[in-house]
């Protein structure tokens, strides 16, 4: 009788793994032909391929419960990981432990020439996307438009301006995007800039702002990491974008 593992991964808590779940019990029965079979869930939820495979639970697990005879069946190998090196890592472990990779919508997977086809095609796609949102966002911040759920320290919102920003369904709406500097925070902002500039370490910035009085918006003393970030924000971003 053969057995399976299965792995399912979404990236985001807006999806499911329904889908996948679907397909992999279509393709068991139709290739298993009446014949019975056992399988085990690997389910990965709201987990990045950016996450180490150690940081991802379900994988991490169903790489250390391999042995011979499995067959694990994945969806399609941008499941598993979307670098080419970090994907043939994971193969070389199933195939040490004496199993195989199988996908319903990639047949030739355990092929590897076919496998580097993927993973390249998976890594190309991948780091063009990535590619797109940061320029998006980058188009944004120069624009001085909000671009997440957070105004960024240094910023208020402007109320007299409206833009037109894209919500959950995809469709455009007029809402309050656009950005201005809030004087008081961008004092810190500036402070900063020259302690940067001076070579000093975050500790340093964080006890020198709490000398001269600076508190975060909920009027408590600023961490050196909060001081890391807005730093970070500072050396990525132009003089005249948004922090």
């Amino acid at each position: 009788m053969n057995k399976y593992f299965i792995y399912l991964r979404v990236s985001s808590e807006k999806q499911d793994t329904g889908m996948q779940k679907d397909m992999a019990l279509e393709w068991l029965k139709h290739h298993e032909r009446g014949k019975e079979f056992s399988h085990v869930w690997y389910i990965d939820e709201d987990v990045s391929t950016q996450l180490p495979i150690e940081k991802r639970p379900a994988l991490h697990k169903l790489l250390g419960d391999l042995h011979k005879g499995i067959k694990v069946w994945v969806y399609n190998s941008d499941r598993l990981a979307r670098k080419v090196i970090e994907t043939f890592t994971i193969y070389d472990k199933i195939l040490k432990a004496g199993a195989t990779l199988i996908s319903s919508t990639e047949p030739a997977l355990s092929d590897p020439l076919f496998l580097a086809v993927a993973a390249g095609y998976a890594q190309k796609t991948h780091d063009h996307i990535r590619s797109r949102v940061r320029d998006g966002l980058k188009s944004k911040k120069i624009r001085n438009e909000r671009y997440s759920r957070w105004i960024p320290y240094g910023w208020k919102m402007d109320m007299s301006v409206q833009i037109e920003l894209k919500n959950d369904k995809g469709e455009m709406e007029w809402k309050h995007g656009r950005l201005i500097p809030e004087p008081e925070e961008m004092k810190l902002i500036d402070k900063v800039k020259e302690m940067s500039l001076m070579g000093l370490s975050y500790g340093q910035m964080a006890k020198v702002v709490a000398e001269l009085g600076f508190r975060n918006r909920e009027g408590n003393l600023f961490h050196k990491m909060a001081i890391h970030k807005i730093a970070k924000r500072l050396s990525q971003c132009p003089e005249e974008c948004v922090l």
